[in-house]
């Protein structure tokens, strides 16, 4: 099974415990799970993770090719689905602020 993460649960580790002087450990694991394909990291979250300046920031740079660059055609369908869905039940303001990041 694969699990797609989102930016959140890297902003959460690093800021409780699991940051990375606290547990480098999960960091790696991060890392070899993304390599071998357990866990997907969308270039949205990259992307969002990178507009900091921050440790986090740093570290993704530095392992930034475990990355996905390029989304499957399954990947925009359903990202399509989430935006027509959004774009039905909420106001243009609150739509544009969710598609503009990893969130969908």
């Amino acid at each position: 099974m694969q699990y797609i993460l989102d930016a959140s649960i890297f902003i959460a580790a690093k800021n409780s415990y699991y940051a990375f002087d606290i547990a480098p450990g999960f960091w790696r694991a991060i890392v070899d799970l993304a390599k071998d394909g357990s866990i997907l990291i969308p270039k949205m979250v990259k992307n969002e993770i990178l507009n900091g300046e921050d440790e986090l920031s740093s570290w993704l740079k530095e392992y930034s090719d475990i990355c996905l660059d390029n989304p499957t055609p399954e990947v925009f369908v359903a990202y399509s689905g989430i935006a027509d869905y959004v774009s039905r039940a909420y106001e243009p303001h609150h739509v544009e602020k969710f598609l503009e990041v990893a969130d969908p």
